[in-house]
């Protein structure tokens, strides 16, 4: 989503970039403030909502279509201006080639050349290939008639496409007679397929899926510009029966419990939107059940099914997936594969005017259990390539918003009026926030707006009573201008400015010029002294769990200057990710005498929420003329030994080598010899870990170091790993999975051998 630009990581490391003085309010106390610029997360969900001008654009019921190294994304245009009909003029798409950077390919189909339909019904659809042609499966509206599902072809996966006819219309399908509601003019919607072929060619059996309270199943025969329901037993007509083999057309069964069972409150149901999908190995051959995707009750929850065969008419029920949605009263799930990993697409309303008739597509990484089945998925604003933040306060307690789930009720939305707090005791995920480009005003570098992560489309809003809550940007339930502005806009920026004392950031209301954030005795509110401790707010990442620091150059001549331009910082946290810095952290080395020579202990000194990390670089001063074989260059005393033990993290580690002097970019290289907890059912092993400050490449796994950890299931391997020792792996899940970068994959492979422990029922992915 063009919400997000470039990519960022947001810090404490700020970056400074300070704009004129701006005058303060009559109302303010304490020194002028002065803006800065925080470095804004850019990218992230939504992933889509944008046209060729970057304007905004509304659409939603996802489908996912993946071509070769491409995925294209295929939307229903939401143009509802005001109110809360469905207006939906055409269909649009988007694609992608890394997940991250996705292209508005344009309209794919008019409704208004669609000459059965109305012009405003391009609901829910999916793009299939089919010997060497592309199929869009989608409904609308039948004047007269009521929803119906066709089809539509094309020579190219972005369209256009040609309407060829309609395939199922309301008097062919009636569930009166299995028990559940009969035939009501919109139950034939929301068209899914599947191509049953392991050859991956697109010559398979096409199976489809569609409904609305009841679910029903057809196998298609598509030729060239032809797409019909197959006449299984070649009587001339099409018949429904309760299985396949009573007729043409079988209903679906979901399999839900007696005791969970109903509509519109408690309990699952079908409702809606099914979609089709099988998993695949790291060859791309289809494994496993096939899994059905659907929305549950309403609002929309969503759930899932499997069966190991599509010929029958009942699925087995396996849980819910994902919370009805912050922002949207419905939801629709496509699920793919990409790269050797799985995910999940779904709609919410969290565009600016969003709501549940102007929505947008969202990703977020699906992942499975040993067993097949699927963990919750929560919905995030950062998706996969965004990064949240924590805000923290004077005393570094973080801002959360008040922990809720979101209801099957109507009249809890839009949600207007959530409270925040300082809370450090908050659940995890009520204390992340994704800092954005202020939606007052796109163009000012120091204006921010900051997004509540699990729950995306909330911000938190100055209210007039000077209250701080976290609000739904809904516009009054009116569409937002082509670049995004609401009534709510002004009041969900921020101008961030200077802390007078230079640790911070102190946040202005764009809304209630003079007023700024405050925290006090776990209260959030506004207030109007700029200069007060209860206004300066730490933006971190994370908590640091390793810090290290690595110089180039480290011998330097008698008054010699001592520079700090190559240097470069690894921070680790505790979530398990990393980033390397070579700008905002702070050394000594304008304070350094190298008048005489000798040793020299170069400072380098990174703060990031409220804890400061230092690590210490040896610095050798020399005589100009001395010989290299006369330089007395050693280490800082605390450089870790050879064989010398450590745990970081979840992994044990031995040091096989070690380098004070930084002459291959780290200071050495360990072996990782075991896991912390024998408890743990997944691990990453680093490119690189800090130890006491300094930086080892992890170059091998050690023989025995995770044998019989019968619970491990997942390890991802470094891009440094060269050597894998016997019985490495021997005796971990039989069905584990090793994720190896792409460029490492083939030497990896190769050392994943029956010696290491490695058995024909794991399996080895690629990842990026």
């Amino acid at each position: 989503m063009k919400k997000k630009i470039l990519s960022g990581i947001l810090a404490f490391a700020m970056l400074f970039g300070m704009a004129p003085t701006v005058p303060q309010t009559a109302e303010a106390a304490g020194p002028v403030p002065e803006e800065v610029v925080l470095e804004k997360s850019t990218q992230g969900n939504p992933v889509a909502g944008f046209d060729e001008k970057g304007e905004l654009l509304y659409a939603g019921d996802p489908a996912i279509l993946v071509d070769g190294d491409t995925v294209y994304l295929y939307v229903g245009h939401d143009n509802a201006q005001a109110g809360s009909s469905y207006t939906m003029p055409r269909y649009l798409c988007y694609s992608t080639q890394d997940l991250k950077e996705w292209k508005y390919e344009g309209v794919t189909m008019e409704m208004k050349d669609v000459a059965w339909a109305d012009n405003v019904s391009a609901w829910a659809s999916q793009v299939i290939k089919y010997k060497g042609k592309y199929y869009l499966l989608y409904c609308a509206e039948k004047p007269g008639t009521g929803k119906c599902v066709a089809a539509a072809v094309s020579d190219s996966a972005t369209g256009p496409f040609r309407d060829v006819g309609i395939l199922i219309t309301p008097n062919m399908t009636d569930a009166s007679a299995y028990g559940r509601r009969g035939s009501f003019g919109w139950e034939d919607i929301d068209p899914t397929a599947w191509i049953d072929s392991e050859s991956l060619d697109g010559d398979g059996t096409v199976y489809m899926a569609w409904g609305n309270t009841n679910a029903y199943m057809c196998e298609l025969d598509i030729d060239g510009e032809s797409v019909k329901v197959k006449d299984i037993n070649g009587d001339g007509k099409i018949s429904q029966g309760d299985t396949r083999r009573d007729g043409d057309i079988w209903y679906q069964r979901h399999d839900i419990p007696t005791a969970e069972a109903g509509n519109g409150s408690g309990g699952v149901d079908f409702t809606e939107a099914p979609y089709l999908y099988r998993r695949q190995d790291e060859d791309g051959k289809y494994f496993g059940p096939y899994y059905m995707f659907f929305a549950m009750h309403w609002r929309e929850e969503m759930g899932y099914a499997t069966t190991e065969d599509l010929h029958t008419n009942t699925w087995s029920y396996k849980g819910k997936l994902m919370e009805p949605t912050a922002t949207s009263d419905t939801n629709h799930p496509a699920v793919f594969n990409f790269k050797g990993r799985s995910y999940f697409i779904y709609h919410n309303g969290s565009l600016a005017g969003g709501m549940g008739q102007r929505r947008v597509a969202c990703i977020e990484e699906m992942t499975f259990n040993e067993d097949g089945t699927i963990n919750y998925i929560q919905e995030t604003s950062t998706g996969l390539t965004g990064v949240t933040s924590r805000l923290l306060n004077c005393e570094y307690e973080p801002l959360a918003h008040e922990g809720f789930s979101n209801t099957l009720q109507d009249s809890f939305y839009p949600i207007m009026d959530i409270g925040v707090k300082a809370d450090g005791a908050a659940e995890r995920a009520d204390m992340l926030w994704e800092v954005e480009q202020g939606k007052a005003d796109k163009g000012n570098a120091s204006y921010v707006t900051i997004e509540a992560y699990n729950k995306p489309g909330l911000y938190l809003m100055a209210t007039k009573e000077h209250g701080i809550v976290l609000a739904h940007d809904h516009n009054g339930n009116q569409a937002a201008t082509k670049d995004g502005k609401t009534t709510e806009a002004d009041a969900m920026t921020f101008r961030t400015l200077k802390e007078p004392g230079g640790k911070g950031v102190v946040f202005e209301s764009v809304a209630y010029p003079g007023w700024y954030i405050v925290s006090a005795d776990g209260k959030v509110s506004l207030g109007q002294d700029f200069s007060a401790a209860e206004a300066a707010f730490v933006v971190a990442r994370g908590d640091i769990t390793a810090f290290s620091a690595r110089k180039t150059v480290r011998t330097y001549g008698v008054g010699e200057k001592v520079t700090d331009k190559d240097i470069r910082v690894l921070v680790n946290y505790d979530d398990g990710t990393s980033k390397t810095l070579t700008s905002g952290f702070t050394t000594n080395a304008a304070s350094l005498d190298t008048s005489k020579a000798g040793k020299k202990t170069l400072t380098v000194s990174y703060t990031e929420g409220g804890v400061t990390k230092t690590a210490g670089i040896s610095i050798q001063v020399v005589a100009k003329e001395a010989a290299i074989g006369d330089l007395d260059i050693t280490p800082a005393k605390d450089l870790p030994k050879k064989n010398a033990a450590y745990t970081v993290g979840n992994l044990k580690y031995k040091v096989t080598k070690t380098d004070g002097y930084n002459t291959d970019g780290s200071n050495g290289t360990v072996t990782v010899t075991g896991l912390k907890s024998s408890k743990l059912t997944s691990v990453k092993i680093p490119d690189e870990v800090a130890i006491n400050g300094y930086s080892f490449k992890v170059t091998a796994i050690a023989s025995k170091a995770f044998q019989n950890k019968s619970k491990l299931k997942t390890i991802t391997v470094g891009g440094n790993v060269k050597s894998i020792g016997k019985n490495a792996v021997s005796g971990i899940q039989k069905k584990a999975t090793f994720r190896v970068p792409s460029a490492r994959y083939k030497a990896v492979k190769k050392l994943l051998d029956s010696k290491a422990g490695f058995k024909k029922t794991m399996k080895i992915k690629k990842i990026s």
